[in-house]
């Protein structure tokens, strides 16, 4: 479990909000997980890079790993500002579609077929 309000607050060294991080949690899984798809140059897929995210400076270097390597990428970052966050959606070998009632519906098949090409 990486984030929970039930945490007790001796249990995580991190708290975002009411949340208690366990940034143990997003290192062992996911940080293994995006390097492995790295390395086999399979999509990466990565849910998401936000506020709790980028408390992990592991996180961050995977990530920024995963966007200097050949993978294909497909993640979903937040909208709010913060400078790492900021320097990603900067990059020019990044395209931003925001997720709205319009084109959620269609958004998986229009995904396929960009990644399939």
């Amino acid at each position: 479990m990486f984030a929970n309000v039930n945490f007790p607050a001796t249990a995580e060294p991190q708290r975002l909000g009411k949340y208690g991080l366990d940034l143990s949690a997003l290192e062992i899984i996911a940080v293994v997980a995006v390097r492995a798809a790295v390395r086999a140059r399979q999509l990466v897929v990565i849910d998401e890079i936000g506020p709790m995210e980028i408390r992990s400076a592991m996180f961050r270097d995977v990530v920024i790993e995963a966007f200097d390597s050949d993978a294909p990428i497909l993640a979903t970052i937040t909208a709010r500002s913060f400078p790492f966050i900021d320097a990603i959606k900067k990059r020019s070998d990044v395209t931003i579609i925001e997720v709205g009632r319009s084109n959620r519906d269609q958004l998986v098949s229009d995904l396929s077929d960009q990644f399939k090409a």
